[in-house]
């Protein structure tokens, strides 16, 4: 088999006897550098595969008149209409630019292999374009796309002609070497992604299946599926494979305020990221949004990391996230630390994983999740859902309620559902309050264990009436037990009797006050609440309109006086009486 290679290797500049391919060694290939050796590993897999499929191996010189493919001196040999092709982009020809202008027939390749490592003298980068009046090169079944490792910096490599797919191509990109396909994909093919390099589909397509076992595929609003071709957008797309992960990433999909609706689903073979970038706004409507995988046993992860670079997107999920196979369960992990974007879940989520809300993470939890811990730290964790395990808030908020709006959260009421609740020293947690009744005020509902930390921050507005003393707000409701202590209570109370009080202070009792200061016994200047004063009591978890708590003071000062008083009246009667039973 290998003796069939020697001629595909000729073009390479390479006299390596056949015979001696079929007993050497790998290791007897080190006579040559690193880079080479990898070109030339690379190309040996891809004569073998040309080979079994019938294909003509031809590598761009570049050395003719101009960058078209008939012009003689461009091509070790000349593609045709007739026949299949391996075509192969090496090393440093004197144009990095080829134009397919043959016709009216297609080309028909097998393989495509873009060589150039940018290692000392190779090219920086090719592009295959084609002329306006040449077809569609034509990917066969089981065509191979592939790009070889860099060596150093990044390269990426550009197919602006069109592609039409015959069925299955695979595209194998190598690391740090990426290709862009800026022209039209055609034919309803499948597109399998491997290696670690960027693919970026920038154009319309017809895509009938999409899989990414390994790296990224960008697609930006039309090739997702906005046009009148079918895209990204109904697509079951295939992430991640054994140990590997897969990422799916958009630019532009959907501007602020007008979100992109689709029914595109995954499923999860490994490890899968989907990563909104820029402005994207997308709204996924299947009722699963992941499609259970039950040959995966294995715990995955799926990563809903947003995007960089000042991406300010929401991302709604109106579907179920749902575990593969009985063992494989899957956990989420929301936002990354340039993370700008935030996620709203609305189903009836029943994965069994861990989620996990990191530094720039939003997370709106509208719906439900079955099982397992959430954590938090640095992010943003809100909503008006249920969490039916432990939600730790390390640090970051924890805020009911909330509204995204281009990535943003707006504050609107709501009360969260938890199981057990533990409050970080660095966590805030934000609850507002509009009125007396449990529907004008957020609440915190648990039904396990509560440990308080860090700093409550409450914000109390009255658009009706003044609240009347022992009006009671059940802020942490529902709690079987409750430890810990906040760090401090802060509070936001414009336009109300409150206004003009921000902190509230720890009493010997353990409850806190606002309008009393524990270590002056002051009363801050310029507060008219009436004679009223907030508690705030942590194991009750409510917050109680109370009278000033100068009043309460100056009420036990009198009722103290009262009892002294009482006391020396008996003392001395007792003594009276004592002394006139010793005379008699």
């Amino acid at each position: 088999m290998l003796d069939l290679i020697y001629p595909h290797l000729i073009p390479f500049g390479l006299s390596i006897p056949a015979k001696a391919l079929t007993r050497r060694s790998h290791k007897d290939f080190s006579m040559f550098s690193p880079a080479l050796r990898r070109s030339l590993f690379t190309v040996i897999g891809l004569a073998v595969a040309s080979t079994a499929s019938a294909g003509t191996l031809t590598t761009w010189s570049g050395t003719g008149a101009n960058n078209n493919w008939s012009t003689n001196g461009n091509w070790t040999t000349t593609p045709t209409t007739t026949g299949t092709f391996s075509l192969v982009y090496r090393g440093t020809p004197t144009r990095t630019t080829s134009t397919n202008n043959i016709g009216p027939g297609a080309v028909s390749v097998d393989s495509i292999l873009f060589a150039n490592t940018n290692a000392t003298g190779s090219t920086s980068q090719f592009i295959l374009s084609r002329s306006a009046t040449s077809p569609a090169l034509s990917l066969l079944n089981g065509a191979t796309v592939t790009t070889t490792a860099v060596t150093t910096g990044t390269l990426t490599d550009t197919i602006s002609s069109s592609l039409a797919f015959g069925g299955t191509a695979t595209f194998n990109m190598g690391s740090a070497h990426n290709l862009t396909l800026s022209g039209t994909l055609s034919g309803g093919g499948s597109l399998v992604k491997q290696g670690a390099g960027d693919l970026t589909l920038t154009n319309t397509n017809d895509l009938a299946a999409l899989s990414i076992e390994q790296g990224i595929v960008q697609v930006n609003a039309t090739s997702f599926g906005t046009s009148l071709l079918r895209g990204v957008n109904d697509l079951v797309v295939d992430l991640g494979s054994s140990g590997q992960t897969g990422t799916l990433r958009t630019t532009g999909v959907g501007g602020p305020g007008a979100p992109v609706s689709t029914n595109m689903q995954v499923r999860l073979n490994g490890n899968g990221n989907i990563t909104p970038n820029g402005t994207s706004n997308i709204t996924f409507n299947a009722a699963n949004f992941n499609q259970a995988v039950a040959s995966v046993t294995t715990p995955v992860t799926l990563g809903l990391i947003g995007g960089a670079g000042g991406s300010n997107g929401t991302q709604t999920i109106n579907g179920a996230i749902q575990d593969n196979s009985g063992s494989g369960k899957v956990g989420v992990q929301v936002g990354t630390a340039n993370s700008q974007n935030a996620w709203v879940f609305n189903g009836i989520n029943t994965y069994t994983g861990d989620t996990t809300v990191e530094a720039g993470g939003k997370l709106l939890m509208n719906g439900e999740v079955a099982a397992g811990s959430t954590t938090t730290s640095y992010g943003y964790l809100g909503g008006s859902g249920t969490f039916n395990g432990a939600v730790i808030v390390s640090s970051g908020t924890l805020s009911p309620g909330g509204l995204s709006l281009a990535g943003g959260i707006v504050d609107t009421l709501g009360s969260l559902t938890v199981g057990s609740l533990s409050l970080g020293g660095s966590a805030t947690t934000e609850l507002t309050i509009t009125g007396s009744t449990s529907d004008l005020y957020e609440q915190l509902i648990g039904t396990s264990t509560l440990n308080y930390g860090g700093t409550l921050a409450l914000t109390l507005t009255d658009n009706t009436t003044s609240y009347d003393t022992g009006t009671v707000f059940n802020l942490f409701t529902g709690f079987t037990s409750t430890t810990g202590n906040l760090a401090g209570i802060t509070l936001n109370a414009a336009g109300t009797d409150f206004e003009g009080i921000t902190t509230f202070y720890q009493g010997t009792d353990g409850d806190w006050y606002t309008g009393w200061d524990g270590v002056n016994g002051a009363v801050p200047a310029g507060w008219t609440s009436g004679g009223q004063s907030l508690k705030f009591s942590q194991t009750t978890g409510t917050l109680t309109v109370v009278p000033e708590p100068s009043t309460i003071v100056f009420a036990g000062i009198g009722m103290a006086m009262f009892g002294w008083s009482t006391w020396t009246r008996r003392r001395a009667k007792s003594r009276r009486q004592a002394i006139e039973t010793a005379i008699a």
